[in-house]
């Protein structure tokens, strides 16, 4: 009820504002109201609304403190966060807008890629403010850009017990749990996150991920269960191919295996999905194939190596087999490197030269997005890293990364190595 009664308000208020404006009346709403109604645009991401509330305030009184902070609202929102800095400064003089415009300063520098001027804002905003939520969600992104995992999931276990309602803290914790292989506990954290009744899109992903960690689990018939049922996504084939081929229901599995077929793009995982099924038929040169697939779409990942060299080796091809073995070697000691500098960025919290390390470790995996993240936090804790800089310029520009909980965050997926063949 609550709830509903400040989003009537909320809406009542912007009505009042839209008003205002197109009459020309000679009161816009006060001050206090207009602050509200900023900040509620704001973290709406609503700029086009953030600038009828600035003018609206601007018409009260243009030299006051709340004009300022909404000045500095408005250019976060628009792209600008470099130039918010100053009208949010002038902000925080005030009390009343203090820690507001401490959040909104936080977000500001995590925009502009600088991260230690981020921990510095939000460490003095939870001084005063130890259960501010804002403050909490920001941090979590932050250090889950940083790859520091176990900092990242106290923030935002913090989240999820102020926000009974949010579903994205468990979701991402999930996700942290699944890409180093902890099972049991990425299972635990998407339920948790289902339980809070996700949007239908985001129920499907943290579905999915569910099924994939129950998979890793040997947990075939849950894992099937947990999927949603209209999922059709390549990455949901596979999940229902790899438990239908487990749980023996090779005929239901069979029309998965037509639908794979008929894509013109297949991931690698579901090449190798169809190939374990081949194998698993006696159909050996269709699951040669299918590995080889595999092999081509994604040829530094070690697993379709190591099952394309039991297959060569089954098949007597034993020169392939060596071959293939070799490459399989070779890419999963890349893997275990990637793995193990990950591990040391828990531990090494301000490293910049370690995260670019783990940059160069995931480009030569050909994980290219991951090593720009890498890249990105090098940066953010080194501005003047001229290696990182370097990678950076010979990539195509990428948006700044929001903070907070996104509905999707597959950003730093795969950060760890994939699950031993």
């Amino acid at each position: 009820m609550k709830h509903t009664e400040r989003r009537f308000h909320n809406v009542s208020l912007f009505c009042g504002i839209c008003l205002w404006l197109l009459c020309g009346c000679a009161d816009p709403p006060e001050l206090p109201a207009l602050v509200e109604e900023g900040w509620a645009a704001y973290q709406a991401r609503d700029a086009e609304t953030l600038q009828s509330v600035m003018t609206a305030a601007i018409k009260r009184d243009k030299r006051s403190v709340e004009v300022r902070f909404l000045r500095g609202l408005y250019l976060i929102r628009s792209g600008s966060p470099q130039a918010s800095l100053v009208p949010l400064r002038d902000a925080a003089r005030a009390e009343s807008l203090r820690p507001r415009a401490a959040i909104a300063a936080a977000q500001a520098y995590y925009d502009l890629g600088q991260f230690q001027a981020v921990q510095q804002v939000l460490n003095d905003v939870l001084q005063q403010q130890p259960e501010n939520i804002d403050a909490h969600r920001l941090l979590a992104a932050l250090y889950y850009d940083l790859g520091v995992n176990p900092r990242a999931i106290h923030h935002l276990e913090t989240v999820a017990r102020l926000d009974l309602q949010d579903p994205r803290p468990h979701r991402l914790i999930g996700l942290m749990r699944k890409d180093f292989q902890d099972y049991p506990a990425a299972v635990e954290a998407y339920q948790a996150a289902l339980a809070r009744h996700p949007k239908p899109a985001l129920a499907a992903e943290i579905r999915l991920e569910l099924a994939q960690s129950l998979i890793s689990q040997r947990e075939y018939a849950a894992a099937l269960t947990a999927l949603a049922a209209d999922d059709q996504s390549p990455d949901a084939l596979t999940v229902r191919l790899q438990c239908l081929d487990s749980l023996g229901r090779r005929e239901q599995a069979a029309s998965i295996v037509t639908a794979a077929i008929a894509l013109t793009e297949p991931p690698a995982t579901l090449c190798l999905a169809l190939g374990d099924f081949y194998e698993s038929g006696g159909k050996q040169s269709e699951a040669i194939a299918a590995y080889e697939q595999a092999a081509t779409i994604d040829p530094l990942d070690f697993i379709p190596r190591y099952k394309l060299s039991s297959a060569y080796a089954r098949a007597g091809r034993d020169a392939d087999a060596r071959r293939e073995l070799e490459a399989m070697q070779a890419n999963r000691a890349r893997y275990d490197q990637l793995h193990e500098l990950q591990n040391q960025a828990m531990e090494q919290t301000e490293d910049a030269d370690l995260r670019y390390r783990i940059g160069e470790a995931a480009a030569a995996l050909g994980r290219h997005e991951l090593a720009q993240a890498w890249y990105r936090a090098a940066l953010g804790l080194d501005p003047t890293h001229a290696a990182a800089q370097a990678r950076l310029s010979q990539a195509p520009s990428a948006e700044a990364s929001e903070g907070g909980l996104p509905e999707n965050a597959e950003k730093p997926a795969a950060r760890a190595a994939a699950p031993a063949p």
